[in-house]
C-alpha cells in the first residue's frame, strides 16, 4: 500500500497528475479556511475532478493572465491545463503544479490519400518515437 493511498488528500498534489498535463474546467473558485492555521486560501474545483486544488498566487495570477480576467466569477466554467513542473522553495527544488492555456491545435490536417494509392507502412521506421 502506497502512504498516499492510506492518507489520502481531498487537494490536489502533483504526483495526482501522473507526469502528465490535464485539461479541467472550473466548476467553482473560493475562499476557504483551512485548518491547522493554515489560514484563508483560494481553492478551485473542476467539473468531474474529485479532489479540489489549493491555489497560491503565482498559479491565481497565471490564471488571471490566461482568461484575461481578474475576477474570480469569471473563471468558472473556464478551461485550463494543470501540469506538473519544479520550482525553488526556501533553497530547495520542489515538486509543483503550474498552469497554462490550453493550446490551439494548429496542425495542418493532412489531404485525404485516394484509395487507389498504397501506403508506405515501412516509411520511417529508423524514427524513435
Amino acid at each position: 500500500m502506497n502512504l498516499n493511498d492510506a492518507f489520502p488528500s481531498k487537494y490536489l498534489k502533483t504526483e495526482d497528475l501522473k507526469g502528465r498535463d490535464v485539461t479541467v474546467v472550473i466548476e467553482a473558485i473560493e475562499q476557504v479556511t483551512l485548518p491547522q492555521g493554515q489560514g484563508r486560501k483560494l481553492v478551485a474545483t473542476f467539473r468531474g475532478k474529485a479532489k479540489a486544488w489549493i491555489v497560491n498566487k503565482t498559479n491565481a495570477n497565471t490564471i488571471a493572465m490566461v482568461l484575461n480576467t481578474d475576477e474570480l466569477e469569471d473563471w468558472v466554467g473556464q478551461e485550463i491545463v494543470l501540469y506538473p513542473t519544479e520550482t525553488e522553495f526556501q533553497g530547495d527544488m520542489v515538486d509543483c503544479i503550474r498552469v497554462r492555456r490550453k493550446k490551439a491545435s494548429t496542425a495542418p490536417q493532412a489531404p485525404a490519400m485516394p484509395a487507389s494509392e498504397p501506403v508506405d507502412d515501412d516509411l520511417g521506421e529508423d524514427i524513435p518515437f
